[in-house]
């Protein structure tokens, strides 16, 4: 140890070790002809208001080889009224306190994102929670297989083609 007036310099006790490998990734090498899809979401507050607009972004990402065509997603609101989507998600069914929203994305390309958002209004209090899900698409993915099995629900298997948040809503 060498001291200074900056404070003490430590000197290695191994001055030609030998730098380690880097880390490998455990993720399988991507695969040139399929699309690799997965879906985030973000909120613009997590804690709101009753009857206050919140903002919902759906990430969808391609880190596949190949790009995507066509990717439906689908978003099943519960708790909440859409008011409107710059994006063009639109609604395309509802029931007793559900609102189905949908929308396309006509490409991601391979090493892109696409986003859509869309705002809508808290009807109840207490802790909410948004889920959505790539719904459909003709471009293979290797590690998600979209859709549900029910119309109104989503396939909430822990896959990478699913997202969800969840938000606090005061009276």
């Amino acid at each position: 140890t060498i001291s200074s007036a900056a404070g003490s310099v430590f000197i290695s006790p191994n001055p030609n070790q030998t730098p380690l490998p880097a880390v490998l990734s455990s993720q399988p090498p991507t695969d040139p002809n399929k699309a690799d899809l997965s879906l985030a979401m973000m909120v613009d507050k997590r804690t709101a208001q009753l009857g206050q607009p919140v903002t919902f972004t759906i990430v969808i990402s391609n880190a596949g080889g190949s790009s995507a065509s066509s990717v439906v997603i689908r978003d099943t609101l519960r708790g909440f009224t859409f008011l409107s989507s710059p994006s063009g998600a639109t609604i395309i069914g509802s029931g007793s306190g559900y609102t189905i929203l949908e929308a396309t994305v006509n490409t991601i390309n391979a090493g892109n994102s696409a986003f859509i958002l869309f705002s809508a209004t808290p009807t109840i209090s207490g802790s909410v929670v948004n889920r959505a899900q790539i719904w459909s698409t003709p471009t293979p993915d290797p590690d998600s297989r979209p859709g549900s099995v029910t119309p109104t629900g989503n396939n909430f298997n822990g896959e990478d083609d699913t997202a969800w948040i969840d938000l606090r809503i005061t009276p």
